[in-house]
């Protein structure tokens, strides 16, 4: 998921996964 989302990487770094796969959805409006 976050490979394709360059702007999720930084987030992923200080953010876990569970924590961003959740705005990342509402923000990307992806699934």
């Amino acid at each position: 998921m976050k490979a394709g989302e360059p702007a999720i990487t930084p987030v992923a770094v200080s953010k876990p996964p569970a924590i961003l796969a959740i705005p990342k959805s509402v923000s990307c409006g992806s699934p």
